[in-house]
């Protein structure tokens, strides 16, 4: 996805703020859903969530090969990557909870 951002095959720049923000977020929202125990893992729902959140991935590296400091890159990164680790840590503290003791 990236080679074929730097390719220049990607949609129009005026729209990455909305897509690089809405094509992750099927992907964030399955990540959390499964550490919170919400739902199992489900491969097949796992590689659908996957590929626009590729594709975005692709195009979000673009932007930071031309700007390193590029903030709607790091933004998403930072917010969604904060979001996921949160669910993580709760998560694995509910699930602590549920256990049985030995």
């Amino acid at each position: 996805a990236m080679g074929l951002a730097l390719a220049g095959a990607r949609w129009p720049k005026s729209l990455d703020p909305f897509l690089l923000i809405a094509l992750p977020l099927p992907g964030v929202a399955e990540f959390v859903l499964e550490h919170l125990h919400v739902i199992g893992y489900r491969h097949r729902l796992q590689a659908v969530v996957t590929v626009p959140l590729g594709v975005a991935l692709g195009v979000g590296f673009e932007r930071y090969l031309h700007r390193h400091t590029d903030p709607l890159f790091w933004g998403t990164v930072l917010v969604y990557g904060a979001v996921c680790f949160a669910s993580v840590l709760v998560g694995a503290r509910g699930s602590g909870a549920r256990r049985s003791p030995e």
